[in-house]
């Protein structure tokens, strides 16, 4: 019996997966200042030739790392986001899918939220669809909350409600300003316990830290509390 050869398209997606699985194994070992594609070509099993074809430089090969992840963390965070929940229920979904991809992806949430990569600027068409969904997610579900926040200046105003219109989510200033801030805090206490900044944290207190941190969030969101 024959088997029909792959046709090309399946060629390509499967070189492109391959590259981008030796590309995540080198953030676990060599870090995203040190990508190789020639230690790429190695993993895989091809001639260096062979992966310049799909990434034509290891900027190329970062910013496809990049959107990986990025995408990745999406897609853990709808696979159980209920849009019908009430707006803590969605609130607290969304921010425990975070941490709970972040320890299971710790080099990967350490390329998308940790140091920049000295030198790299990431193009902002390849990377800003797939980088601002879940933030996306937070805001149209704080938009529906009442958090007692204040109405942010003008010019904050002026420059991030177009930031979120781009999303593709209609907020108000304080909710985008709230938002902002929730965001920030959920990155930082997630990072805060994967980079050992409270020392050798057990699991467990993580996620107590984490989960009063999201709590006291939510107390605000629904404007039960400060």
């Amino acid at each position: 019996m024959s088997t029909s050869r792959p046709t090309r398209a399946e060629s390509r997606a499967h070189m492109e997966a391959a590259i981008l699985e030796a590309g995540r194994q080198q953030l676990a070992t060599r870090g995203a200042a040190n990508l190789s594609l020639r230690e790429v070509a190695r993993t895989i099993g091809v001639v260096s030739s062979a992966v310049y074809r799909y990434v034509s430089s290891k900027e190329e090969l970062l910013t496809a790392l990049l959107v990986d992840a990025y995408e990745s963390l999406g897609d853990a965070v709808t696979q159980n986001l209920d849009p019908s929940a009430e707006p803590a229920t969605r609130f607290r979904s969304i921010a425990h899918a975070m941490r709970d991809w972040a320890l299971r992806h710790r080099e990967q949430w350490a390329l998308l939220y940790g140091s920049p990569v000295p030198g790299y600027a990431a193009p902002e068409e390849r990377t800003t669809n797939a980088g601002t969904r879940v933030i996306g997610m937070l805001i149209a579900t704080i938009s529906e909350g009442n958090p007692p926040v204040s109405q942010p200046s003008e010019a904050l105003t002026a420059w991030v409600v177009p930031e979120v219109e781009k999303m593709g989510v209609e907020a108000s200033p304080r909710h985008i300003a709230f938002g902002i801030e929730a965001w920030g805090t959920l990155i930082g206490t997630i990072s805060m316990e994967l980079f050992g900044q409270l020392g050798p944290l057990p699991e467990e207190l993580g996620d107590e830290i984490f989960t009063r941190t999201t709590e006291s969030l939510i107390r605000r969101l629904t404007g039960d509390g400060a």
